[in-house]
């Protein structure tokens, strides 16, 4: 499977606009909220990724498709399905047109994420909102209020 942030010919958002304060772009953004779902096979998690990123793309005026190529004869997980949980495919949501801010903050599912720990700021910032998202409770929201009081 060969994976690129943009088509032929297109060039990747970096961001959503130029005080954006986390270093990954676009396509990478997506890669790694959706390759973080348990069960999701890498090449259903791809066409979410390329749907995702088009969408936003285009909401700043922006032409971007990723491309994807896939030989792969099975199923590859980032993170298997849990052993309590048989496979199922993940349900096709059409999700609303996100904002730019919407895209600096995305929605996220409540689904247990595995905690990633940068050393840039803005990006631990980001994963920690990504991981009280994914919390949906209070506590989680809480918890990030005393880590970041003064946060995005």
């Amino acid at each position: 499977m060969i994976i690129m942030a943009a088509s032929k010919g297109q060039q990747a958002l970096d961001g959503p606009g130029d005080k954006d304060p986390v270093p990954n772009g676009l396509f990478t953004r997506e890669l790694i909220k959706q390759m973080r779902q348990p069960g999701l096979s890498a090449g259903e998690m791809m066409k979410k990724v390329r749907s995702s990123v088009e969408t936003a793309a285009l909401t700043v005026n922006h032409a971007q498709r990723p491309s994807l190529v896939d030989e792969s004869s099975s199923d590859f997980f980032f993170y298997p399905p849990r052993p309590d949980a048989g496979v199922v495919a993940a349900p096709s949501v059409q999700a609303p047109t996100p904002t730019a801010q919407a895209l600096a903050m995305p929605a996220l599912p409540p689904v247990a994420a595995p905690v990633v720990v940068s050393s840039y700021a803005p990006q631990r910032e980001f994963d920690a909102w990504e991981s009280a998202l994914r919390c949906g409770s209070r506590a989680g929201l809480e918890d990030f209020l005393w880590q970041f009081p003064d946060g995005r």
